[in-house]
């Protein structure tokens, strides 16, 4: 019995690999969008984004505060940078009665978007 490949399929199915890894992708982004705090319109959710590789894609998150959201932090001191002499404390936000010099923050609890989206793809 003689057996003969076709040399091509090699390459159509690392094509259709390479595709449905980038149609997996968007599926992750979309999932983590959705798991995402805050407005569909916030910088969080609109820095999500799929990059195509040679192999398929790669899913990130573009914000400096990104991980702060996905694994979440401790309660934790926040200090005003270095003021004017004689200028009073520089943190603010609205319903603060004046700005201050430091703020107890509580901490922030772990979101997990992107760890979502993978464990819902994974399913």
């Amino acid at each position: 019995m003689d057996i003969e490949l076709d040399r091509g399929f090699e390459y159509e199915t690392m094509a259709l690999a390479v595709h449905q890894v980038r149609q997996i992708a968007e599926t992750v982004a979309g999932s983590a969008a959705r798991h995402c705090p805050g407005r569909p319109s916030g910088p969080l959710v609109q820095s999500i984004r799929t990059d195509p590789t040679d192999q398929g894609a790669d899913v990130s998150i573009g914000t400096d505060h990104w991980s702060y959201m996905e694994y979440g932090t401790p309660p934790h001191v926040i200090e005003a940078g270095p003021r004017p002499e004689g200028a009073r404390g520089a943190l603010s936000w609205p319903g603060a009665e004046h700005p201050v010099g430091r703020v107890h923050h509580p901490g922030t609890p772990e979101y997990a978007m992107m760890r979502q989206a993978l464990y819902e793809a994974q399913a």
